[in-house]
């Protein structure tokens, strides 16, 4: 089965929607670590990652080499590595693996956990989604899983997603041309974007890895490279999908993924998985209407857009309890949103107030669905209405997915920078 450990649960959900796009057995496990400090995220990454080797097997069966007469096991530091997986144009495993009992697992209090069902592979495989703006505590992260499983030499860093116009181009990230740090996202609470260098993620603090960036970091995959690094973190180019493709059949067996959606859909094309489902698949400009009742919409996001519906809007608890009580139906938004980037105190409040309220509700009415912009907005939110487990309902546009729950309503989880009317 494919593990994903993902610091976002828009970025969670967003995996999880493509997984089921393409039939895919898969894991998603968030613990929010964007809302920690390095220190707090490498610890939160470091259980999870150690629980996870736990689980693996501790044998993989391996290709026979040309020449090699025996039977070889290998016994990797790795969870896997490519070469014992079919390449793309071959045929995968159509197992059907069940994973959708939502309590299979204990979740911790730190984790919520997003499963779907489908294909399923002989071996198991660890990827690790990261924001495609930059976002996040990737330096700690990389070392934390780098750490718990040894045989991992080597960690191609790859947050672009040429698909919605995010690229990298000698070294700088761009969103629909222009650099990070002159859009929206230098405006963030959390992780503001001071530079538009993916390299600016990796301080080097710690002294523990090994930045290569440019030709040499795509170059490092090739048979014919004889540079070696220890533990080093690749930060290649990648302006178009083929890009993205090209650096996922380069890279070696003991290289990490960390990236975004498209990394993450190539690694897929890698592994031999064909895609099974159009997508959207509920081709809706927005999924309800403002006759819905059981809904509450919230704006969790720096970025939210405005919502398409005529529902009235609340701008604190007193506000958003009354209105649902009356209506069974409430928009719920910041009164101030954070406009100074590193306004973090601000923005925790509101995170917590709104998952305050929305917890509230769920405790008194009888709720139909909750549609979430803003990743750490969701995380606080479920935690407060104990909802930890989901499966993957449908994906009503990339990245736009909706989850189901047993002890809740449904969720819908939007990125905050996605404009609605892309929801089609």
């Amino acid at each position: 089965m494919i593990t994903v450990i993902a610091d976002d649960i828009t970025g969670a959900a967003e995996i999880a929607g493509i997984a089921k796009r393409y039939n895919v057995a898969a894991k998603i496990i968030t613990i929010d670590s964007r809302s920690m400090n390095a220190t707090e995220a490498k610890a939160a990454v470091t259980e999870v990652a150690c629980g996870l080797k736990q689980t693996f097997p501790a044998k993989i069966a391996r290709k026979k080499k040309k020449g090699d007469e025996s039977d070889k096991w290998h016994s990797p530091e790795t969870p896997y590595a490519f070469e014992d997986f079919p390449m793309e144009g071959s045929t995968v495993s159509t197992t059907e693996k069940n994973v959708s009992n939502p309590h299979e697992e204990p979740a911790t209090h730190k984790q919520i956990i997003l499963q779907t069902q489908g294909q399923d592979t002989e071996f198991d495989i660890l990827f690790i989604k990261v924001d495609s703006a930059l976002r996040g505590n990737v330096e700690a992260e990389t070392e934390a899983i780098m750490s718990v499983f040894p045989g991992y030499n080597h960690a191609v860093y790859m947050p672009a997603n040429p698909s919605k116009g995010r690229v990298i181009l000698n070294g700088i990230y761009y969103i629909n041309g222009t650099p990070l740090s002159n859009t929206p996202f230098a405006y963030d609470p959390e992780f503001p974007a001071r530079s538009s260098r993916p390299a600016a993620r990796f301080t080097g603090v710690s002294g523990n890895l090994t930045i290569v960036g440019g030709n040499d970091a795509l170059n490092i995959g090739l048979p014919s490279n004889t540079n070696t690094y220890d533990k080093a973190v690749l930060l290649p180019d990648a302006i178009t999908i083929d890009d993205i493709e090209n650096i996922v059949k380069l890279a070696k067996t003991d290289t990490l993924f960390l990236g975004a959606a498209d990394l993450f859909e190539a690694c897929l094309h890698r592994l031999g998985y064909k895609f099974t489902a159009p997508s959207p698949v509920i081709g809706k400009a927005f999924p309800f209407s403002s006759n819905d009742t059981g809904i509450i919409i919230v704006c969790g996001s720096t970025q939210s857009k405005p919502v398409p519906l005529n529902i009235r809007v609340a701008r604190g608890h007193n506000q958003a309890m009354e209105i649902y009580a009356s209506d069974r139906r409430v928009v719920l938004a910041a009164k101030k949103v954070p406009a100074v980037g590193g306004e973090l105190a601000r923005a925790r409040h509101i995170k917590m107030e709104m998952a305050r309220t929305v917890a509230e509700i769920a405790r008194q009415y009888e709720l139909q669905d909750v549609v979430i912009e803003g990743g750490a907005t969701a995380f606080a939110i479920c935690r407060a209405a104990e909802w930890t487990h989901f499966n993957v309902e449908a994906e009503i546009a990339p990245g736009v997915v909706r989850l189901t729950t047993d002890k809740g309503p449904r969720i819908t989880l939007k990125p905050g920078s996605y404009p609605w009317n892309a929801v089609s």
